[in-house]
């Protein structure tokens, strides 16, 4: 847009003729909708071309009222700016408003710059040629009325647009917040049921192991109540032999050559007593003995046994089920339990078992 410098003080504004085609032709309606789009973004963009739109609407209403439109433009006019309600008030004002103004008439002693700036009226704005009315004449003041609703209607046309501007911004602004809303709410969502997940999987850790333990403890009992059933059966039964045993690699003797002793046992026996005597001194809350075949199978096996003195030396007894024993080397391991459930093996025990 540019402001041009006339002749005695007065100013004329143009604009690109390429903006006026185009503003000219979204106004009747003569272009497609994605056109359409990209000019009403325009001018909600720019300032400037809002402004040229405005008075390019303003001298298109002045020349519908005039009647310089041309027949084609004239028809687009009626169909499509008049389809508003608003535009159709507007285009009335601007009739009653040129019907209650008279034509500017100029002397017939005029300049020969004034007629030639008066001939080609139509090819400016109409609010161009109200600005000619500023001049010292009898009409100066029904102009100064006419240009002030010119203004009044301008600012209500800014008003309306940026209205509109300023509802499509606000309408997105909500949109962008629901949308915010919404993958708050789905990441909050997520994330309890995660926290539910993980809660539920300790849960089933926490039983399984209190299944487990209760498990262990009752096996234990179970074990403990048959290790002292059979040393109570051991000790109530009278028909039981005794032997005593000394720690080393195959029996009494320390030698590697040494036999293992050997355990004649009758046949109406039902138990055989094994007096193991220690190394040395051991001082262990209680004592466990296994017994093994040659092979390495565990025949036997029995707990909380204690420790006792006889003479000099330190001994535990062992009482095995007869029934447990066939004829063949045997192994016998003991181990001292310490407070804490501990084992460590004090000596090692080896027999032959020999039926009678």
């Amino acid at each position: 847009m540019e402001l041009q410098k006339e002749d005695e003080g007065y100013y004329s504004i143009s604009f690109p003729q390429a903006d006026e085609k185009l503003i000219v032709r979204y106004l009747l309606g003569d272009m497609k909708e994605e056109e359409r789009t990209r000019v009403e973004e325009r001018f909600f963009e720019d300032d400037e071309f809002y402004a040229q739109m405005t008075a390019l609407q303003e001298e298109l209403i002045d020349d519908y009222v005039h009647g310089d439109l041309a027949a084609r433009e004239r028809d687009l006019f009626e169909k499509h700016f008049l389809s508003s309600p608003k535009r159709r008030e507007r285009v009335e004002f601007a009739a009653t408003l040129a019907r209650a103004l008279p034509e500017p008439q100029l002397e017939e002693k005029s300049l020969p710059f004034e007629e030639e700036q008066a001939a080609p009226v139509k090819e400016s704005f109409w609010w161009q040629s109200a600005l000619l009315f500023l001049r010292p004449q009898r009409h100066a003041f029904a102009l100064a009325g006419s240009v002030a609703m010119l203004l009044f209607l301008s600012g209500v046309i800014w008003l309306a647009i940026e209205n509109r501007r300023l509802g499509a911004q606000l309408e997105r602004a909500r949109n962008q917040q629901t949308e915010l809303s919404k993958r708050s709410e789905t990441k909050q969502t997520e994330f309890e049921q995660k926290e539910r997940e993980r809660e539920q999987e300790i849960a089933n850790l926490r039983s399984q192991s209190d299944d487990l333990n209760k498990r262990l403890q009752e096996e234990r009992g179970r074990v403990e109540e048959l290790e002292r059933q059979a040393a109570s059966e051991s000790r109530s039964s009278n028909s039981f032999v005794a032997f005593a045993l000394l720690p080393g690699l195959r029996g009494s003797g320390n030698e590697p050559g040494d036999e293992p002793e050997r355990l004649v046992i009758p046949p109406e026996t039902s138990s055989v007593r094994l007096q193991l005597e220690l190394h040395k001194e051991e001082d262990y809350r209680s004592y466990r003995a296994e017994l093994r075949t040659a092979g390495g199978n565990q025949v036997w096996s029995q707990g909380l046994l204690e420790a006792a003195r006889t003479g000099e030396a330190q001994v535990v007894l062992l009482t095995i089920p007869a029934r447990a024993l066939s004829l063949g080397e045997y192994e016998v391991t003991l181990a001292g339990v310490d407070g804490k459930g501990n084992r460590e093996v004090v000596g090692y025990y080896y027999f032959i078992a020999l039926k009678r």
